[in-house]
């Protein structure tokens, strides 16, 4: 459409009544702290739940006194286009064949959305909420501990009902301030740490002549609005229910402080009171008469509640914002906010000369106000803020990622499907890691929905590892390496490029080949103790050193034959003989028998675009020795390009309570303390998925699994394991676990595929965003994700069952 300009316009200086961004906001008038509130998904909420968040946001209110309070909401519509356009940017650039059809296939997934009814035309909203504290106090130190200690009482509160709420740091606060004035967005716009205030803000700022109503602001028209009407009642939860529905961007924001109630509100309640009680007597309409004692009972329970402080009064300005590239579009959706509006009424603001922006800045989260704002004021009591501050969002959507599934939303005693769930994990500007952890119970639809979700996500990231315990992890497109299982051993002690190695590279390779086997040793060898590795170690080095120069390295039989040479040695002690002694039962064990696939993999291991390792129909004694081997491995490779830029790897692992031992624990802490903690700064992300979230208990600290992931996706799971998730302390609402708890009288086993009852069903977290996930797949996904039922759903058989077949997978869950 097009935009309509201005006919006459002047251009304003103005000053940004922001002196500095830190932790805190600095304006003139002292200081703010600004929390972000992660809002709950209401719908999903039992009754009581609901009843028990009223009851906290209201206590929260109740631990305001001097300071000032302001609460943001801020919506920004997405279009569905623009992550289409983002695939379309992807599918232009990749140079990867098989890159090709998985990127063709998240656009179809994607546009089957842009068609469905309930998604109104494409577009989506992205709530956001924000809660800022402001004192007047204007010593850094002072106004720090004051705002703090605010913060942290109404946020006690808030924790009650589940709700978390985190303090924006100063970047965060920047890239809101931008992602709410620009029409780009910081997912898409590299904003500096160093940007100071007036580079986060638009320019210029323009009024229109002759124009009360716009503003001209950078780059879009700006009204704005103030509610100048309350209802008289109100259902609790529901005060802002059907605005908070309408499509398009916009802020709420809501100031208000502390207003002591003395003898003047009590007189002036009482007076009212009994103004009514007239009204009601001359009222012949028996109607009107029981709305007039309605107006009575509510006057003397307020007057009551105040004096015995159950309630406070508060003085608050509620302004809206709404604005456009278009003029046209604007005034159009001025018209649209109308509509959506019941119980209360909006007036525009009409800007006056000199003051045309404070509308403008009131309406963004930095805790400004003005005169002009004061006079705009309602009193009202706590309660009824509390049932106007319902943090309640159940949609999750992101200008640019993949569809990974379909908001669910309880409704009766069925489910509504709703709009897409679309995030890009590996968005750094958006996502504090990408760590994900997927819990289900067999049949669930786990691996399926892994599958998907890896397959969508291959396109975002550089290097794909993938770590298949069951045989089942199969793609029709990049590299399998499948441990043997074969009697005998390849060298343990190989060292991958030999050749190519400087003396001085070789040497570090050597202590690192040294210092691992040592670690393996502990896996297959009796009473291991650090005394005893000293030894290993030393022996390990004397076998090197003689090859070292000729680069042939020692074998496994090398080894053996020194460790044979010590314990005839008589001067050393009885027990550096006795351990060698026993070292060398070890070793042939290693060499000849259960322990032999521990070397037994790709010894010449090539990363590449995306690659499966396969340690299925392996002895569970050998699996997580092997575990710790590929892990160490790739750990290596992804360290070895630093922290600066480094390339995108995702390393994902199927079945991971695999890798819990209580006796030997190393595998699980090993992805705990090297994965999931520190190599986020690396470039790499995690996704794990288990069905047996108990095992994860048996080593201390291996709930991190799911605790240190940034995204946690449950499907239906069992009793037990619903036992284990309360243990993770998320907030969990009894509905929301009797989402995902298992039907015990029926066998999930059982449950076809396409059944979308029960199938990839469940609740995802994203940070502390609770959201309902449906996952479906299509056909195309079908074709090679479930060869057999591709074939007994479509009457057609698979392409890809025969490479199915050729690698001996596993087809069904």
């Amino acid at each position: 459409m097009m935009k309509i300009k201005p006919l006459s316009k002047s251009t304003k200086q103005i000053s940004v009544p922001i002196e500095e961004i830190t932790d805190l906001i600095k304006t003139s008038e002292g200081y703010s702290l600004l929390s972000r509130v992660f809002p709950l998904n209401v719908p999903m909420m039992a009754d009581n739940s609901k009843n028990n968040m009223y009851k906290a946001i209201h206590s929260a209110l109740m631990t305001i006194d001097s300071n000032l309070l302001s609460v943001y909401i801020v919506n920004k519509v997405v279009d569905l286009q623009e992550p289409v356009l983002h695939q379309h940017d992807l599918l232009k650039k990749t140079k990867i064949d098989f890159e090709k059809p998985i990127i063709e296939n998240n656009i179809i997934n994607l546009k089957d959305f842009q068609e469905k009814k309930n998604t109104k035309q494409g577009a989506q909203n992205n709530l956001h909420f924000y809660v800022l504290f402001t004192t007047k106090d204007k010593d850094y130190n002072r106004a720090l501990s004051e705002l703090k200690r605010q913060s942290d009482a109404f946020n006690r509160e808030l924790s009650a009902s589940g709700l978390l709420s985190m303090q924006m740091k100063a970047f965060d606060t920047k890239r809101l301030l931008f992602d709410i004035t620009s029409k780009e967005s910081s997912q898409d716009t590299q904003i500096d740490e160093s940007w100071r205030v007036s580079d986060v803000l638009p320019r210029p700022y323009r009024t229109l002549d002759k124009d009360n109503k716009h503003l001209f602001i950078g780059d879009a028209y700006y009204r704005h609005f103030y509610v100048s009407k309350f209802p008289l009642f109100v259902d609790n939860y529901s005060w802002f229910d059907r605005f908070l529905q309408y499509k398009s961007d916009f802020v709420i924001a809501m100031h208000f402080e502390y207003q002591l109630f003395d003898e003047s509100y009590s007189k002036a309640l009482t007076r009212t009171r009994v103004n009514h009680t007239l009204t009601s007597q001359t009222e012949k309409n028996d109607a009107d008469k029981n709305r007039q004692k309605n107006i009575e009972r509510s006057l003397i329970e307020t007057s009551n509640k105040l004096s015995d402080e159950a309630e406070k009064l508060f003085k608050v300005t509620t302004l809206i914002q709404l604005q456009d590239e278009s003029m046209e579009v604007l005034n159009d959706k001025v018209s649209n906010l109308r509509k959506s509006t019941v119980g209360f009424n909006f007036s525009e603001i009409r800007h006056e000369k000199d003051r045309e922006f404070i509308p403008f800045f009131a309406t963004l989260p930095i805790g400004y106000r003005d005169n002009l704002i004061n006079n705009l004021r309602w009193t009202l009591k706590s309660s009824d803020f509390a049932s106007m501050l319902i943090f309640n969002s159940s949609d999750y959507i992101e200008s640019d990622g993949i569809a990974i599934g379909t908001t669910l939303i309880p409704k009766e005693k069925t489910f509504e499907l709703k709009g897409p769930i679309i995030t890009n994990k590996a968005n750094r500007r958006i996502h504090n890691n990408g760590h994900t952890a997927i819990v289900a119970t067999t049949g669930a639809g786990k691996t399926t929905f892994l599958k998907s979700f890896v397959d969508g996500y291959v396109p975002y990231y550089d290097y794909n590892t993938l770590i298949d315990f069951k045989g089942d992890l199969f793609f029709p497109y990049g590299k399998r390496y499948k441990f043997s299982q074969m009697k005998y051993c390849v060298n343990p002690l190989h060292i991958f490029n030999v050749d190519k190695l400087s003396d001085e590279e070789l040497v570090l390779k050597i202590n690192d080949t040294i210092d691992n086997f040592v670690e393996y040793a502990y896996w297959f060898s009796e009473d291991m103790s650090q005394r005893k590795g000293n030894i290993l170690k030393k022996d390990l080095r004397e076998i090197f050193e003689k090859t070292r120069k000729s680069r042939e390295l020692p074998i496994i039989s090398d080894l053996i034959n020194l460790l044979n040479e010590k314990v005839k040695n008589t001067d050393l002690t009885t027990e550096e003989r006795t351990v060698r002694k026993n070292f060398i039962i070890d070793f042939e064990e290693l060499y000849l028998g259960t322990m032999a696939p521990l070397i037994n993999g790709q010894t010449n291991v090539e990363f590449s675009k995306f690659q499966v390792f396969d340690v299925s129909g392996l002895n569970k004694v050998v699996v997580p020795p092997i575990m710790d081997l590929v892990l160490k491995m790739t750990n290596n490779f992804i360290r070895s390009f630093g922290v600066y830029k480094p390339p995108k790897h995702h390393v994902v692992i199927d079945e991971a309570h695999n890798l819990s031992s209580k006796s030997n624990p190393f595998a699980i802490l090993f992805l705990i303390e090297k994965y999931l903690k520190e190599i986020r700064g690396f470039g790499c992300d995690v996704t794990t998925a288990t069905q047996n979230i108990v095992d994860y208990g048996k080593v201390e600290g291996g709930e991190l699994v799911i605790g240190l992931s940034h995204f946690k996706i449950f499907f239906t799971v069992s009793s037990n394991d619903i036992t284990e998730i309360k243990k993770l302390n998320l907030n969990l609402t009894e509905s929301e676990y009797e989402l995902i708890k298992e039907d015990e009288s029926s066998n999930p086993q059982m449950l076809s595929n396409m059944d979308v009852s029960r199938k990839s069903r469940g609740i995802m977290f994203i940070g502390s965003r609770k959201i309902g996930i449906q996952k479906f797949l299509k056909k195309a996904e079908i074709e090679w994700a479930l060869p057999e039922d591709f074939e007994k759903y479509y009457n057609e058989r698979s392409r890809y069952l025969s490479l199915y077949e050729q690698q001996g997978l596993v087809i069904n869950e």
